[in-house]
C-alpha cells in the first residue's frame, strides 16, 4: 500500500504562523488608526482616517464651489468653530447651530439635534406647498384669495390692517408670508391649499416623516431645518424657476438685523426668521453674489433674551465670514 504523502513539518509551522499573525497585524493597524483619529494623533505627520473621511465628504454634490477645499482649511475652521461653540455655551439661553458647506458636504454642528419650537420657520414649507400647487397647475400666482375675518392673526405684516373681503393675489400673499412673516398670510394660504397639501410637502422635505414633529407640533431641530432648506434650494422637489423664486422671496426681508447684519460685503443671506417669547431663530442659505459658494446656516434658540441671541447671531455671522473668505 503506498505511503500517504506528508508536507514537511516546517512548512506547516510557517503557514500556521502567517494565518495567526496577519489577522492580528491587520487588527492592530486598524486599532492604531482609530486611536489616531479619536485623539487627533498624527502618524508620520498625517491623520489617515480623517483624510479618508474628508475626501469622501468633500466630493461636491452640486456645481457649487466648495468652501472647504483642503485639510489645512478644514483643521483651521474646525478649531475656530470649537471656540464659537464654547461662547454659545456660556451665552444665556440654549442654542443650536447647524452649518453645511454645500459644495463639500462638510458640516459644523452644535446641539444640532436639540428640539426647538420653530415659530415662523413653519412658513417655509407652506410657501413650498404653494409653489408645488402652481407647478401642478392647480393654482396660479395671479389667482386671488379673499381675506376673511377668521384669517386674522396678530404679529408682523400688513394684511391684518386691510378690510375683510379684499381680494389678494397669491403672489402678494406669498411675499407677505416670507418677507414680513405675516401670520394672517399664513392662515389665508392654509385655507386656500388645504392642510392635506401642506402635510404632503412637509412629509416630502423632512429627513424622516415618521419621526418628524415639524408639521404636527411645529417642533424641529437645526439639522432638520438645514435639511429642509437643502431639499428646497438644491434638491429636486421644486423646479429650478421655483427654487429661485423661493430664494428671492427670502432675500432682503424685513428682518435683516440677525445673522445678515454681521455678514461681510458681497455675501447674501436668503433666510427665514422665527420669533416666539424667548425663542429666536434665523435659518437659510448664505451665498456669494455670483453663487460660487453657498452655506446652509441655521441658528435656533430658546430661553434666550433677544440681545443675547443677537450676540450669538453676530458670532455666527463672523464665523461664516471666515468660511467664505
Amino acid at each position: 500500500m503506498p505511503e500517504t504523502a506528508h508536507r514537511p513539518r516546517g512548512n506547516n509551522r510557517d503557514t500556521d504562523f502567517l494565518l495567526i499573525f496577519l489577522p492580528v497585524l491587520a487588527a492592530a493597524t486598524l486599532f492604531v488608526l482609530v486611536l489616531s483619529d479619536k485623539f487627533n494623533i498624527k502618524l508620520f505627520g498625517r491623520n489617515f482616517i480623517k483624510e479618508v473621511v474628508y475626501q469622501r465628504n468633500s466630493t461636491p454634490q452640486t456645481s457649487t464651489k466648495p468652501v472647504i477645499r483642503d485639510e489645512v482649511t478644514y483643521t483651521k475652521v474646525e478649531t475656530q468653530f470649537l471656540e464659537l461653540t464654547k461662547k454659545l455655551t456660556i451665552e444665556p439661553g440654549v442654542y443650536g447651530l447647524y452649518i453645511k458647506d454645500v459644495g463639500s458636504g462638510k458640516e459644523f454642528k452644535y446641539n444640532e439635534s436639540t428640539e426647538f419650537y420653530a415659530a415662523s420657520l413653519y412658513k417655509v414649507p407652506i410657501a413650498a406647498a404653494v409653489l408645488k400647487e402652481v407647478e401642478a397647475g392647480r393654482l396660479k400666482l395671479d389667482d386671488t384669495a379673499t381675506y376673511l375675518p377668521y384669517d386674522y392673526s396678530s404679529g408682523t405684516g400688513v394684511i391684518g390692517t386691510y378690510s375683510h373681503g379684499i381680494q389678494l393675489k397669491i403672489s402678494d400673499i406669498l411675499s407677505e408670508l416670507l418677507k414680513n412673516s405675516d401670520n394672517t398670510a399664513q392662515n389665508i394660504l392654509l385655507r386656500t391649499l388645504s392642510y392635506k397639501n401642506v402635510q404632503e410637502t412637509f412629509n416630502a422635505v423632512v429627513p424622516d416623516k415618521n419621526t418628524s414633529t415639524y408639521y404636527r407640533y411645529n417642533l424641529s431641530t437645526p439639522a432638520e431645518i438645514g435639511y429642509v432648506f437643502e431639499k428646497l434650494y438644491f434638491g429636486d422637489y421644486l423646479s429650478a424657476d421655483d427654487k429661485k423664486y423661493l430664494s428671492d422671496l427670502m432675500t432682503n426681508t424685513s428682518f435683516e438685523d440677525r445673522i445678515s447684519a454681521y455678514l461681510k460685503e458681497g455675501l447674501v443671506f436668503s433666510h427665514k426668521i422665527g420669533s416666539w417669547p424667548d425663542s429666536w431663530h434665523d435659518c437659510g442659505v448664505v451665498y456669494t453674489e455670483n453663487r460660487e459658494s453657498e452655506l446652509m446656516v441655521c441658528l435656533m434658540s430658546q430661553r434666550a433674551p433677544y440681545e443675547n441671541f443677537l450676540n450669538s447671531a453676530k458670532m455666527t455671522g463672523e464665523f461664516v465670514n471666515i468660511l467664505i473668505n
